[in-house]
C-alpha cells in the first residue's frame, strides 16, 4: 500500500514538472506550449516555470495570528476612540445644564426688583441694592466665563 502511493506521489510530481516552450511564428507572435511546434523551421526553447511554493502551516498560522492582533489593535483604538467622544458629550451635555441653569439664575435676578437667596433653613434673605448689584455682575461673569 506504502509503494503504490510512493508511486502515484512520484508520477504527480513529474507531471507537475512539466516543461514548456515558447516560440515565434512567421507573423511574429509569441506561442507558448507544452510540446514544441511541428515544424521543424521554428526553433522552439526550453521556459523554466519557477512556481511558488504553497505556504507552510506555520506562515499561515503566524499570518492569522498577526491579522488577529492587529484586529485586537484597531477594537482597542475603536472603543477608545468611542469612550472619548461619549466622555465629551457628556461633558458638553453637563455645561450645557449649567449655562442654562446660570442663564435662568441671571434673567430672574435681572427682572426681579428684591433678589435674595435661601439660607440653609429654606428662608430667603434679601440683598440690599450694592449687594443685589454685586451679585447680578457675579452672575454674569460666571455665565460669560463659562458659556460663551
Amino acid at each position: 500500500m506504502i509503494r503504490i502511493v510512493l508511486v502515484i506521489t512520484c508520477l504527480l510530481a513529474s507531471a507537475a514538472q512539466a516543461q514548456v516552450y515558447r516560440w515565434v511564428d512567421d507573423e511574429g507572435r509569441v506561442h507558448f506550449g507544452d510540446r514544441p511546434p511541428v515544424s521543424e523551421k521554428k526553433a522552439a526553447e526550453k521556459v523554466t516555470v519557477q512556481v511558488p511554493k504553497a505556504p507552510s502551516e506555520g506562515g499561515s498560522f503566524e499570518r492569522r495570528q498577526r491579522q488577529q492582533e492587529l484586529l485586537d489593535t484597531w477594537q482597542q483604538e475603536r472603543q477608545q476612540r468611542n469612550e472619548k467622544r461619549q466622555a465629551a458629550k457628556e461633558e458638553k451635555d453637563k455645561k450645557e445644564a449649567l449655562c442654562k441653569q446660570l442663564l435662568a439664575e441671571k434673567l430672574d435676578a435681572e427682572r426681579s426688583t428684591h433678589v435674595y437667596k435661601l439660607n440653609e433653613q429654606g428662608e430667603r434673605e434679601y440683598f440690599d441694592e450694592a449687594k443685589a448689584q454685586e451679585y447680578l455682575k457675579g452672575i454674569a461673569k460666571r455665565y460669560q466665563e463659562t458659556c460663551q
